[in-house]
């Protein structure tokens, strides 16, 4: 009874400590008593008892398990991709050695674009729950942008170049990878009267004043890095389906039309995803 108790207060006390703690991870622990996990030791350290131990192997992200000498203060942290607890022969018999198993997977902090970090009970593991748009471990998967503009465009992904569209009339579908940070657009206008960039992403994104655009090229301005705060917000010119444009096939009705400084015939615009 008291080995239950001591049990639950492990647990409790390790979740509250690492809750507070900047890198926490969610963790579900699962202990046999006298036994011990041989063969899969990554590293060795001293504990001044088992709450210590845990700690130690939730704060290193390929720590699975961990063996406990409690006589000696002996911590083994291991790394294995099994469940020896669903398997008793890859256990030996230790006196006095507690062996816990930390059921790790998504960090709270690691489930991409709203998605919740989860205990699976069927796995025995933790994994990201992801909105509807989104899948993937870490609701990473890529997604696509159709995208277009008066009258050429160069599309970014975190300043990679996703590829070019020069027709307006035809708008370009991009695939955009899932771990995008920040998506850009450099826009051209020939000349004339209208200009302006529409377009919408298969996970819900549009083209409106929440982007922001300039019409100064600064070095590295479709970067990850870029500090964007002193952009101005972006124009809307119109909404999608105003003359002379019409609707176009590909993008989403709620899309506007954007530019930056209109009387300039470049713009760069960028919207960060998270």
């Amino acid at each position: 009874m008291n080995k239950v108790i001591s049990s639950l207060i492990l647990c409790f006390i390790v979740r509250a400590v690492l809750a507070a703690e900047k890198e926490s991870r969610s963790a579900y622990i699962k202990t046999r008593e006298n036994k011990r996990l041989h063969g899969y030791v990554v590293k060795r350290i001293d504990s001044m008892d088992e709450m210590s131990c845990s700690q130690a192997c939730l704060r290193h992200s390929w720590c699975t398990s961990s063996n406990f000498k409690e006589s000696s203060g002996n911590c083994e942290l291991n790394k294995h991709e099994f469940s020896p607890t669903d398997d008793g022969t890859k256990l030996t018999d230790n006196p006095g050695t507690t062996f816990s198993m930390f059921l790790k997977g998504c960090l709270m902090a690691g489930c991409l674009n709203g998605g919740s970090c989860l205990f699976d009970e069927g796995k025995d593991t933790f994994a990201c729950s992801c909105s509807p748009q989104w899948r993937g471990e870490k609701c990473e998967m890529d997604f696509t942008a159709t995208f277009t503009c008066d009258n050429s465009m160069e599309m970014f992904a975190d300043g990679q170049s996703l590829g070019t569209d020069s027709i307006w009339q035809n708008p370009t579908t991009y695939l955009v990878p899932g771990n995008t940070r920040v998506l850009s657009v450099a826009g051209e206008d020939y000349g004339g009267v209208y200009l302006g960039i529409l377009g919408s992403t298969s996970n819900g994104l549009v083209t409106n004043e929440t982007w922001k655009c300039t019409s100064v090229l600064y070095p590295e301005w479709n970067s990850l890095d870029f500090d964007d705060q002193n952009w101005p917000l972006a124009k809307v010119i119109a909404n999608h389906g105003a003359s002379p444009w019409g609707t176009l096939n590909g993008i989403a009705v709620t899309a506007k039309w954007i530019w930056g400084n209109t009387n300039s015939n470049t713009t760069y615009c960028r919207l960060p995803l998270q």
